[in-house]
């Protein structure tokens, strides 16, 4: 018979029927019986029940381990339990002491303790209390509660044996679902994963590789009907095969980076300088301390920002960009603002797809995820802002980084 080492919903329950049965012994001291020749010999006897149920209350860290793997403790606490109660009788309240062993033998050792126990404590009671002389003279003195010392009360032993294991079973079944439920989250956090390197390959890394493939196909017939550009689109050609390395360098860095478990001001920070010193356009971050408890919604803020910089480095001619973080009530509101040579629209990102700028659709796409909006304003000459509104009273994850947030 193996109970295996109980979980903490299981040690909490065994110390909560401990501490009834120290309970239960203090309501039978209250009501020890009046004869002084009889109160040395009982009154060891509960000091020893006292230290019984005590002791693994106090230590149970320590003992749980061979109490719950050995059915043997409890059969002794069984034998105590019994004597004590034959000599008190069957009136006595040390009753409800002696519930907590099948009870505990139901939660530590589940069916099979139950049974073996529940049925060990019923036989022991008719053996030893009902039929031991103290536990007849009593019935007979009081003979109408026969039916209560020889029906009523031993019932109680193998109910409250199967109740506890009822209990096992059910914190067992709990332990199962928990245990599921994580693994089938750990899946779907993986899956969420999977779908976003596909995302993201697909927004950057897919495109540009599909630009040299065209690329590479007009150079063949370039090669056959002016050779002479076909040098200027060789090199081209080498510009976007160094372009697409550079991206799929960066899509492995942030799959292996802390950029999800930092703030987003300090992702942002880091990014900005690296960015200013590599392009040597001169970059300032703006941000009054706004956090985001998500960490897919800070990925997908910091996306759009990397988005919005990698355009002012391949299309706006700026010196100067101005990247900004602020608690706006009721919204958070990010911007990236540059002193380029603009952009001719405004309005929704999404809107400016019919004039071909798809890595701003890429942008409205993240910010849908996330429930928030991305704007943009520019004037030829005058720059171009982006700017992202996020309802502070709505901030969530998309969801599948709902699922990824889970402890493992």
């Amino acid at each position: 018979m193996a109970g295996g080492s109980p979980d903490a919903s299981v040690r909490a329950l065994v110390r909560l029927v401990l501490l009834f049965r120290l309970l239960a012994l203090n309501v039978t001291i209250f009501e020890l019986p009046g004869n002084p020749d009889q109160a040395p010999a009982i009154m060891v006897g509960l000091v020893a029940a006292a230290f019984v149920s005590f002791l693994p209350l106090r230590y149970w860290d320590r003992w749980e381990g061979a109490i719950s793997t050995r059915p043997v403790f409890l059969g002794l606490d069984l034998m105590l339990n019994l004597t004590i109660y034959a000599y008190l009788g069957p009136d006595s309240p040390f009753f409800l002491y002696t519930l907590g062993t099948p009870l505990l033998a139901g939660v530590l050792f589940r069916s099979t303790g139950a049974v073996l126990l529940g049925g060990g404590m019923l036989a022991g009671y008719y053996v030893m209390v009902v039929l031991s002389g103290n536990g007849l003279d009593e019935l007979r003195a009081h003979e109408a509660r026969d039916i209560q010392a020889l029906v009523v009360l031993p019932a109680l032993y193998p109910l409250a044996a199967a109740g506890g294991a009822a209990v096992r079973h059910l914190l067992d079944r709990q332990a199962d679902t928990q245990l599921a439920l994580a693994s089938a989250e750990r899946r779907a956090a993986a899956g969420a994963e999977r779908a976003r390197v596909a995302r993201e390959m697909h927004d950057s890394l897919g495109k540009t590789l599909y630009g040299i493939a065209l690329s590479a196909r007009a150079l063949a017939h370039r090669v056959d009907a002016d050779a002479p550009s076909a040098a200027d689109a060789a090199r081209d050609l080498s510009s976007a095969a160094q372009v697409a390395a550079e991206e799929a360098r960066g899509l492995i860095s942030d799959l292996r980076s802390d950029t999800l478990d930092r703030p987003l001001c300090d992702a942002l920070e880091h990014y900005v300088h690296e960015w200013s010193e590599r392009n040597g356009i001169a970059a300032d971050l703006r941000a009054d301390g706004v956090d985001l408890p998500h960490p897919g919604t800070r990925y997908e803020l910091f996306c759009i920002v990397r988005e919005a910089l990698e355009n002012v480095e391949r299309h706006a001619a700026a010196t100067r960009v101005v990247v900004r973080l602020r608690d706006a009530s009721p919204d958070v509101v990010l911007s990236v603002a540059d002193d380029g040579v603009g952009l001719h629209g405004r309005g929704n990102a999404r809107d400016l797809q019919v004039n071909g700028h798809y890595g701003l659709v890429g942008m409205a796409e993240r910010g849908e995820r996330i429930g928030a909006t991305v704007e943009i304003a520019g004037q030829h000459g005058s720059g171009t802002t982006v700017t992202v509104r996020l309802p502070a009273g709505d901030v969530r994850a998309p969801e599948p980084w709902a699922l990824a947030e889970v402890n493992e």
